[in-house]
């Protein structure tokens, strides 16, 4: 990224072992215009680049925080997880001796299977509801002949595997975009580089969309086979890409 957009290293550089955390690498990313464009797609990545994490009655890592052994003792009133966990401790600072209740056991599994599953439920509900408000939008441009459906200026936040993610700034919506569309829209093979920064022509390496990069995403047609959108991506104006 910092190459990729001629960016300050001193402001836009982190490494593991340096002296900031990475809480406060983000925190001091700039915020606003451009740069702050920017700033947003690095937050992205450090959200994706974690691992998905799970309850579990066994003490572990937590690959988030670093953190050799790792609880959830935040938000007790929001969820079983930090309520058990909460009484679990009082109990331990009280001094209190263990219960000997023969429940106790079964009552945590119960708990840690019930915090998993409503993870698991939160996460269906944002997929449903992600696409439920992008079916909506996108029905409603293609409607339209191609030529007047609306070119929306966004963000690309990321790629990988076989598709990229792109920001749209005036919905807040984030679509994907698949790379056999991205090729079907070239006319030739095209694949994202080991970095996940480009993604280029198979035959002489055009760069077609860049990380980070802002463009404009239209609405092509829907994949009822495969049941999604395809979109179109232009470059945004001041790119040199840009087609008029």
């Amino acid at each position: 990224m910092i190459a990729l957009h001629g960016l300050d290293p001193g402001v836009w550089s982190w490494r593991l072992e340096g002296p900031r955390s990475l809480a406060a690498y983000l925190d001091s990313l700039p915020r606003e215009g451009e740069a702050g464009q920017l700033a947003a797609v690095i937050h992205r990545q450090a959200v994706v680049t974690n691992l998905r994490s799970s309850f579990s009655a066994d003490p572990a890592p937590h690959s988030g925080v670093g953190a050799e052994v790792y609880g959830r003792f935040t938000a007790p009133m929001r969820e079983m997880v930090g309520i058990f966990l909460h009484k679990e401790t009082i109990e331990k600072l009280q001094g209190l001796p263990p219960s000997g209740n023969a429940d106790d056991p079964a009552i945590r599994a119960h708990v840690i299977d019930g915090g998993n599953r409503a993870k698991d439920l939160q996460s269906r509900l944002v997929k449903e509801v992600n696409r439920l408000a992008i079916d909506t939008v996108f029905e409603a441009d293609l409607a339209l002949p191609e030529p007047e459906r609306p070119r929306r200026p966004g963000t690309v936040m990321g790629i990988q595997g076989n598709r990229l993610y792109a920001l749209l700034d005036d919905l807040h919506l984030e679509v994907k975009i698949y790379l056999d569309d991205v090729a079907e829209a070239a006319g030739e093979a095209v694949e994202a580089d080991p970095d996940a920064i480009n993604i280029h022509t198979r035959s002489d390496g055009r760069v077609l969309v860049r990380l980070g990069e802002r463009g404009r995403l239209y609405v092509r047609r829907f994949d009822q086979g495969r049941d999604r959108w395809v979109f179109g991506l232009e470059p945004g104006e001041g790119d040199p890409r840009h087609r008029r």
